[in-house]
This record gives structure tokens, sequence and C-alpha cells, in this order.
């Protein structure tokens, strides 16, 4: 695997050894920073670089504390600062990558993080922070490897299981994820974010009373967790509990006003059980989020709210950036083919026993297969008696695309057939 650039060499010359007073001096500061006095802290590192402006240590920390009081330009720079004096110790470069991807840099973490490994090659630690920083990049398979390295080094790691099991899940391997999610739970039973993380794979999984349990965990640890709320809503939508989901909701929005999608949620499941109360409020509400640019709404579900069609486009575009950011251009490579028919592909999460397959099969079957290629590509719906089978026999190739990603989704359906 490659790890990036060795790194860089020492500074010119080794700093000076500290005079005593600068090294008690040190120790208070610490003092201070230990005991959560940044302010305190803050001064006295000041006082020493003013002195000693190549003091490693004092500026180091000082880069520490100003990211841990949410000063990340300055931290940063003098943590790389830190590093121009002494490169070689390889601490300041584990508090630079974790500011960096605290600040969502992403490239220069992962920068951060192949010297860090080239320098530590047997630290889980630093190949855990570079899967961090690919986790960001949204190169998923190549976080999971860096995981996997850090597991290898410290197989009781909880952390690296979770992230690891995130990044099988955003490849649609919900099996997988599922054991990585379980296995961190086992070293840790009391981790919230795994705990919500085991409900998402579950969700995906359409094991949704397991689902509902694995968020309920999640929250008895931490009552205050919007991202686990809005899980357990979603999954007491999935089984049609729209008065339970609606009451989550609820504390959703009293406790994340501006939380995605929770505004539209609530109405849409206090909808399902007719419940009106409140309602022109919310549709405002709603609306008015989508004209910010807002994820305030799902887009189907926006269809109840409004039939402008320019809000239902905002609304759309809104959520397709979301939940599907733009990917690199080399991500695809689409070969170069002379067709002698119009390939044309149809997408759906409906191929089965639904409304869809009834009014479409009819379509498919009527393309002109001489000079018509048709796809399909359905996730989701598997094996669902005489509809699924005579539309899968209607397309002239037919994917399921139930566990797969995005891209090898759209690498399948560009592939040549073969003849």
């Amino acid at each position: 695997m490659t790890t990036g650039k060795a790194p860089p060499p020492p500074g010119p010359s080794a700093p000076p050894p500290l005079p005593p007073q600068i090294r008690t001096r040190l120790v208070v500061a610490l003092d201070h920073h230990q005991r959560g006095d940044l302010a305190a802290a803050e001064r006295v590192y000041r006082k020493i670089i003013a002195e000693v402006p190549r003091c490693f240590d004092a500026v180091h920390l000082l880069g520490v504390a100003l990211i841990r009081r949410g000063a990340f330009g300055e931290g940063i720079g003098r943590l790389r600062e830190a590093i121009a004096i002494d490169g070689a110790q390889a601490n300041v470069r584990v508090s630079l990558a974790r500011a960096l991807l605290d600040t969502r840099e992403s490239q220069a973490a992962l920068d951060c993080c192949n010297e860090l490994v080239a320098m530590q090659p047997r630290s889980a630690e630093a190949w855990f922070l570079r899967g961090n920083a690919l986790q960001q990049l949204e190169a998923q398979a190549e976080a999971i490897a860096s995981f996997g390295q850090a597991l290898i080094l410290q197989p009781n790691f909880p952390a690296a299981l979770n992230n690891q099991g995130h990044s099988l899940r955003c490849l649609q391997a919900p099996g997988r994820s599922l054991e990585a999610f379980e296995r961190a739970l086992a070293l840790q039973p009391s981790y919230p974010l795994a705990l919500n993380n085991r409900g998402l794979a579950l969700l995906d999984l359409k094991r949704m009373p397991e689902a509902l349990r694995s968020f309920d965990g999640a929250l008895a640890l931490h009552p205050a967790f919007p991202e686990a709320l809005a899980n357990r809503g979603a999954a007491l939508l999935a089984m049609k509990r729209f008065a339970v989901a609606a009451q989550t909701f609820e504390r959703l929005v009293q406790l994340a006003p501006d939380f995605g999608g929770a505004a539209g949620n609530l109405l849409y499941a206090r909808r399902n059980c007719c419940d009106w109360r409140e309602y022109d409020e919310l549709e405002r509400r709603i609306v008015a989020g989508v004209e910010r640019g807002e994820f305030t709404d799902l887009p189907l579900a926006f269809l109840c709210v409004t039939d402008s069609p320019t809000l239902q486009l905002s609304c759309a575009r809104t959520f397709a950036a979301l939940k599907y950011p733009a990917a690199p251009a080399a991500a695809i490579t689409r070969p170069r083919h002379r067709h002698d028919r119009i390939r044309i592909a149809y997408l759906s999460g409906d191929f089965g026993d639904h409304a869809v397959s009834y009014a479409l099969t009819g379509v498919i079957e009527h393309h002109d297969a001489g000079r018509f290629e048709t796809i399909g590509v359905g996730w989701g719906r598997q094996n669902e008696g005489p509809a699924r089978a005579r539309l899968e026999a209607a397309f002239g190739r037919f994917l399921d695309a139930t566990e797969l990603p995005e891209f090898e989704i759209a690498s399948r359906s560009l592939r040549h057939p073969r003849r």
C-alpha cells in the first residue's frame, strides 16, 4: 500500500537545550493546559516563544491549545511551525492530522497521515487517522484497507472497527458493515456511535425491529444524539408506526431545530396519522428552508407541500448534492464503443410487486429490440413474484444493484455486452 512521501528532514539544526527556567515555565503551562485553563496556558506558551522562538514544545502545545478552544487557523499554523522546527517528532503530526480532519481539509490531512505512516509504519493510530482522511475523500475501499492495517496492529480498536463498518456501508455492503459494528460493540458495548451505525446497517438489511432497538440503545447512552433520533424516526416510518415516528421527530426538532430533513419528516409522519397540528406553520418552515437551499424535506414528500416546480427542483438539487456529492471525474472510466442500437437504462427501487412495475412492464416489452438495447437496474425488491420475473425477462439486461456502490452500478451499466 502506498503511504506517500517520506517525512521532511528536521530543521537546519536541532534546537538548543532549554534553560532550566524555561523548562520550569513549560511545566507550569502544561499544568494549566491539563487542568483546562487554556487562556493561562497560552499566555505562558507565548511568553516562552517570545524568548525562545524555536522552542518546539511551546510551539506545539500552543497549537494544541488553540485548536482545543476552536482557533483552528492559528493552531494549525503553529503545528506546521513546530514541524519546521523539528520534523522528526511524530506527535506533532498526529495533532496536525486531527486538526485537519476536524476542519475537513481532507487532502492535506491525507498528506500529513502519509508522512506519519512513513515515520511510524507500526502505529495503529497513524493508519486509523489515514483511514479517516480517505473516508472524508470518499476513497472508501482504500479507507477500509487502512483501517484493516490499524486492526492488524491493534485488534482491540473499536473506533477503527466502527469507521471500517461505515466505509463498508458506503460501499453498500451492509452484511459486512454489520459484522464490523458488532465486533466494535463486543469490545465496547457502551458505544453510542457504533450502536447508531449498527442500526443503519440493520435498516439497510430491512431488519427494522432490530434497527429500532439499536437506535434506542444509542439514545439510552446519549439522549441528545440527533442522528440517532433521526434514524429512529426513519425506522418507525419504515415500520408504518407514524404516530410514534412523529413523537420522535418532535423531540428531534426541539433538540436540533435545523437538523436536515427533521421538519419535513415531522410533517410527513403527522400527515400519515391525520395529525394536523401546526400544519401550516410546518409547511411555511419547510418551504422557507428550501428557498434558502437547505435540506428540510425529501423531494418525494415535498411534492405534498408545494406545487411549485421551481421549489421542487431546488429541493431535489439540494438533496442530490447532499446525498451524492461530486466524485472525481476519474472514478468512472467510460470505454468508447460504437453501438448499433440506442442504449436506455431504467433505474428503480420498485421493480417488483409495485405500481411502477405494473405500469412500466408493457412499455419495456414494446421497445423495438432491433433499435434499442434496454437495461434494467433495480434494488431493494428481490424475488417478488411474477411482476419482477416478467420485468427481468422484458429487459435486454437486468442488473440487481441492491448491494452495489453507485460507481459500480454506473460501470456495469456502461459495460459493452458480450456478443
